[in-house]
């Protein structure tokens, strides 16, 4: 049933994890799972320095991973 579930809803992902493990974790897991128009919120991206090194790390590994708001947290957008 979740794969069923999964072909047809938008994803809004909201990773709230301090370290550079946990964030990568987080986002390779979600990833194979992620459609054109899902979003990745990040609550510490700007707060603590390994969940913004596996983030960066991460949208330079996948090129439909873009950046679209840098505000509070940062929110990624599969495009």
């Amino acid at each position: 049933m979740a794969k069923n579930y999964f072909n047809f809803c938008k994803i809004y992902a909201h990773i709230d994890c301090d370290w550079y493990e946990p964030v990568k974790f987080c986002l390779e897991s979600i990833y194979p799972i992620l459609s054109k128009g899902d979003y990745i919120a990040l609550d510490d991206y700007y707060d603590y320095g390994g969940c913004k090194k596996a983030v960066n790390e991460f949208i330079a590994k996948h090129n439909d991973i873009k950046i679209v708001n840098d505000d509070r947290n940062l929110i990624l957008l599969h495009h």
